[in-house]
């Protein structure tokens, strides 16, 4: 976005996250679309979106979870 827009809210997937169980959401960060843990900061995992636009569970990163 530009400085000064409002960033939208994340919008909720039907996937869930494997650590917490909670739903994810689909994020854009530097290197493309990917799936974050919407009870961030609680759960930081995140996984990549497949082509298909669904989460890769195989290549999860984070995983901080204090639920």
């Amino acid at each position: 976005g530009k400085p000064g827009e409002a960033r939208k809210p994340p919008k909720r997937s039907e996937f869930k996250c494997k650590k917490c169980n909670a739903a994810l959401v689909v994020r854009e960060g530097k290197t493309g679309k990917f799936f974050g843990c919407s009870a961030y900061p609680g759960c930081s995992q995140t996984y990549p979106c497949t082509d298909d636009g669904k989460p890769d569970y195989a290549k999860s990163k984070g995983g901080k979870n204090h639920a």
